[in-house]
């Protein structure tokens, strides 16, 4: 059966992941990178793209779900017992700007986590000063040192 363009991204790469697990393409092509290139159109490497997003989202409470595929593969960047807190801050960077959630918002909130973490300060105190003096990173501009 093919992906409609009504599945998320969420479900295709749950089937993907299942299709992949239980060798399901094994009766008709070599290998999962053929499947996917011959049947769907895309490389194995977005499979797995698609696999991974699913597998991140699948493990959030519904509040904090990111909402694209794009999103799932920013918030995987994070650990996994840290994706709700990332996404509770990426929901802030992006009413601050009073748009909704776009995966420039959850790689920002990504980043000022690592950042946190690695200068020792609580995300609080971060995200105070990234109001303050990080808006090119959410703009789009990079910040030159």
């Amino acid at each position: 059966e093919a992906f409609s363009c009504k599945d998320t991204f969420v479900e295709v790469g749950t089937a993907l992941a299942e299709i992949r697990r239980d060798r399901i393409y094994s009766n008709t092509f070599k290998s999962f990178e053929d499947y996917c290139q011959d049947r769907w159109g895309f490389s194995r490497v977005r499979a797995h793209q698609m696999i991974e997003a699913a597998e991140t989202v699948s493990v959030l409470t519904i509040v904090n779900r990111p909402t694209t595929e794009s999103q799932a593969r920013e918030l995987a960047k994070a650990p996994a017992g840290k994706r709700e807190e990332v996404m509770q801050k990426a929901q802030e960077l992006a009413k601050e700007e009073s748009k909704p959630v776009a995966a420039r918002h959850v790689e920002a909130a990504v980043m000022v986590r690592q950042m946190a973490e690695k200068d020792g300060v609580t995300i609080k105190e971060f995200l105070r000063y990234a109001f303050k003096e990080g808006a090119q990173l959410l703009s789009g501009q990079k910040a030159t040192a």
